[in-house]
């Protein structure tokens, strides 16, 4: 399984061919400025060409076993996406529905996370899938 996300698709996937196949793809959008260097809006997204849609912030292809995010803000539905490529749809709803829910939760209490959140022991007890080895 390949999985890239933010400037991975334009920098990583599509120099080397692994998006030629893909009918969408998607990227960073955004403006990148580091210390050393900045990236102007859609820069990322000039290099992925016209099968950049914006439109989707998580895009995967089953048969390649890719997965492609726009930016790390989406890394919640991107990795909800590869559980449901490795364990199936079953497990991925199931953390969906948990990290979703105490999101909510969290959010509308107390404003605090805990730091159980994502242990591992809480996932094998809740999700009952094994996800890590």
């Amino acid at each position: 399984m390949i999985g890239a996300i933010c400037s991975a698709p334009a920098l990583l996937l599509k120099p080397v061919g692994v998006l030629d196949e893909m009918n969408i793809v998607t990227g960073n959008p955004l403006a990148i400025k580091m210390p050393e260097q900045s990236w102007p809006v859609d820069y990322f997204t000039s290099i992925l060409g016209d099968k950049f849609d914006a439109s989707f912030k998580v895009i995967s292809d089953e048969k390649q076993q890719i997965v492609r995010s726009q930016i790390p803000g989406t890394a919640i539905e991107y990795e909800i996406v590869m559980v449901d490529m490795l364990c199936g749809e079953e497990c991925a709803n199931r953390i969906s529905n948990y990290i979703f829910s105490t999101l909510t939760c969290v959010t509308s209490i107390n404003h605090s996370p805990t730091s159980k959140l994502f242990s591992k022991s809480l996932f094998q007890k809740i999700l009952g899938c094994e996800l890590f080895s």
